[in-house]
């Protein structure tokens, strides 16, 4: 009857299954919803050479958080193959006794089910787990584990992995009328049914004891020196500028202590040959210095009106030149970044429009910070003439492409929110999918491929900064930019992914680290994906 089911679903979406990767089957755990009871239900895999899509089916209904875990879990397994999640469909089918399957404990053993069909591994029936599928690869808490557990066991389990840190766990206890929570000790109650129980902490560990496979990620070796030149011209062009704002700041006023300090940091850095990460400090040195500069040339709404006019009207001209530009596979990057950057220039221009003269020293800021983000925009641009095209990229299938970031990254928002994730990181998040969305609607293509990861990274790592270990995290990352850049350099030349990268080495705070090391992945794959032969539209240079 799954056969018929699937084999019917398959062809109503004008997929050929004989196109298919091995399909793979494996038992998960749920909580029934009318009372304390755990429930076996059965998870289908099947994946298909495709285009990144995602397709959840069930008899029963199923819970945008499932929907969620499904999005993550592919991803996931992708991830930590090495693979090009878009160039396959996945199909998740999922059979249950129960009127209503959700929740995302599921989310790791869809994770190890994708992984055993990409890599057609034999999975052990034997072994059950539930646990949350969190970015990187890690498996997160879980709630009811006692009741899963005893379902389990009467479905013959002879192995049960639980997140780390849950073998000790809480259930609800009635007394009489009363009920009451207890503590449950779950390597006693496993020991009663005569199964090994194991906490695991990543997607690995679990994949072990499901398939006997050992997965691991592999080493790249990445050479920097080759973009050094790229980022030098950046970081000399901003040496000069800073020059130049700090003799007119300080015809004004006295030394702003915060820009020396970052000024500092900058050559330093400079002197190291971290190009990229000095002109990065050399930014936020400009912004305490124009913003030191309004503090004493712009006293009344005349003055600061004069000053919002000139910046809108130079950010007006510079979108307009962004938004005509040639797209190629090398300058695709280029302008996304500048285009990424005139949005953030306009939008704290707005805001600064909206402060003044509520909050005069908040609106000056936002003035100063619109006026610099500018200036990087035009830098990132400069680089274009050094970056040689030899095709221009098809629009249709840019489109597609920023489609399907969006609505993945809207996923993790959500799947972020149902577990908690850190406020401030979710709330990036939903800033940026706005932005993505308003340049999408805009025209303003490359930058909204860009906002739209930066969107799915802040999402992701609201839920990593509490749940997964942050060390390791950056370890895995770390080694999955480097795979990422080296296997986008067979296509373009990286140089955005490389300069995140640069960024991530020098940071000291190992969730900043995290951040750019997942950046630089993130967009090495995506530079990856939009080079692809069959999405380039010939146009020899």
């Amino acid at each position: 009857m799954k056969k018929l089911f699937i084999a019917a679903l398959i062809m109503l979406l004008t997929i050929q299954i004989s196109n298919a990767f091995e399909e793979k089957t494996i038992n998960a755990l749920a909580v029934s919803t009318e009372g304390h009871k755990g429930v076996v239900i059965k998870i289908t895999v099947t994946i298909t050479p495709g285009s990144g899509k995602i397709f959840v089916s069930t008899p029963p209904l199923v819970q945008i958080d499932m929907q969620s875990s499904a999005q993550l879990a592919a991803l996931t397994a992708c991830d930590l193959l090495g693979l090009d999640f878009t160039n396959y469909n996945f199909y998740y089918f999922i059979e249950s006794d129960v009127g209503l399957v959700g929740g995302p404990s599921a989310g790791a053993v869809m994770t190890i089910a994708t992984i055993a069909a990409l890599k057609n591994l034999s999975i052990n029936e034997d072994v059950y787990m539930s646990g949350t599928i969190l970015p990187g690869g890690f498996v997160g808490p879980v709630g009811d584990l006692k009741y899963k557990l005893e379902a389990a066991a009467k479905n013959g389990c002879k192995v049960f992995l639980v997140p780390k840190g849950q073998l000790t766990t809480t259930a609800t206890k009635k007394i009489g009328n009363v009920t009451a929570i207890e503590i449950v000790n779950l390597k006693d109650l496993a020991r009663t049914y005569k199964i090994d129980i194991h906490e695991v902490e990543t997607i690995e560990e679990a994949l072990y004891y499901y398939t006997g496979y050992k997965l691991q990620i592999p080493n790249a070796s990445l050479n920097l020196t080759s973009y050094e030149t790229l980022f030098k011209k950046m970081n000399d062009k901003m040496i000069s500028d800073v020059e130049e704002l700090k003799s007119l700041t300080y015809s004004y006023a006295n030394k702003n202590e915060k820009a020396e300090e970052l000024i500092n940091e900058a050559m330093n850095l400079t002197n190291k040959s971290y190009y990229y990460s000095s002109t990065c400090r050399l930014f936020l040195s400009k912004v305490y210095l124009r913003w030191e500069l309004y503090n004493h040339t712009i006293k009344d709404q005349k003055s600061f009106d004069g000053e919002y006019e000139n910046i809108k009207f130079d950010i007006d001209a510079m979108k307009l030149h962004l938004k005509n530009e040639k797209i190629g596979i090398n300058s695709f990057q280029i302008i996304a970044a500048a285009q990424e950057r005139v949005f953030m220039a306009e939008d704290s221009l707005k805001k600064a429009k909206e402060l003044y003269p509520k909050n005069v020293s908040e609106a000056l800021y936002n003035l100063a910070y619109a006026k610099e983000r500018l200036e990087t925009a035009i830098t990132w641009y400069s680089l274009k003439k050094y970056m040689k095209d030899y095709a221009t990229l098809d629009k249709k299938a840019l489109e597609s492409r920023i489609r399907f970031y969006l609505s993945h990254a809207d996923s993790m928002i959500v799947y972020a929110t149902y577990l908690y994730g850190n406020e401030v990181l979710i709330k990036s998040a939903d800033n940026d999918h706005d932005m993505a969305r308003k340049m999408y609607d805009e025209g303003f293509l490359p930058g909204a491929f860009a906002a739209a990861v930066d969107s799915l990274l802040s999402a992701s790592m609201s839920i990593e900064v509490y749940y997964a270990d942050i060390n390791k995290s950056v370890e895995n990352y770390e080694k999955m930019a480097k795979v990422a850049i080296k296997n986008a350099e067979k296509t373009t030349t990286p140089v955005l992914a490389a300069a995140y990268y640069e960024f991530a080495k020098i940071q000291k705070d190992n969730i900043w680290k995290l951040h750019y090391y997942e950046l630089s992945m993130k967009i090495a794959k995506l530079l990856s994906s939009v080079t692809k032969l069959e999405e380039v539209k010939a146009s020899i240079c």
